[in-house]
């Protein structure tokens, strides 16, 4: 009996990462001078919730890809030289990554 794989989880990354491609793109286009101050705490606090939710499934999906060695594939020696070959971020930023996502253990079951 050949398993099938449950892509589900694949499918709703790939589908929020774009959805946050086009916020971050919309965001980028927002002219912060002349917002009027009425407001903008609340605007920060609201941008830090989300990127704190960004930065914990980024940290898990990096847990994740560091352990599947799809890396290799590539030819990369580790996950960490395979994205800094592939993105605008060094390695020392990629060792950070992988270390905080280490640090923090399961969230939400995302490290397994």
């Amino acid at each position: 009996m050949t398993a099938l794989l449950d892509v589900s989880a694949d499918v709703e990354l790939a589908h929020a990462a774009a959805l946050l491609e086009e916020a971050a793109t919309t965001l980028a286009a927002v002219d912060v001078a002349a917002l009027t101050g009425i407001g903008t705490g609340e605007h920060l606090l609201r941008l830090q919730r989300a990127q704190r939710q960004i930065d914990a499934v980024t940290s898990a999906t990096m847990v994740k890809f560091a352990r599947s060695s799809e890396w290799e594939i590539d030819g990369a020696r580790h996950a960490v030289a395979w994205l800094e070959g592939r993105s605008n971020d060094s390695a020392g930023a990629g060792r950070r990554l992988l270390g905080r996502a280490r640090g923090q253990g399961p969230a939400g079951g995302c490290l397994s």
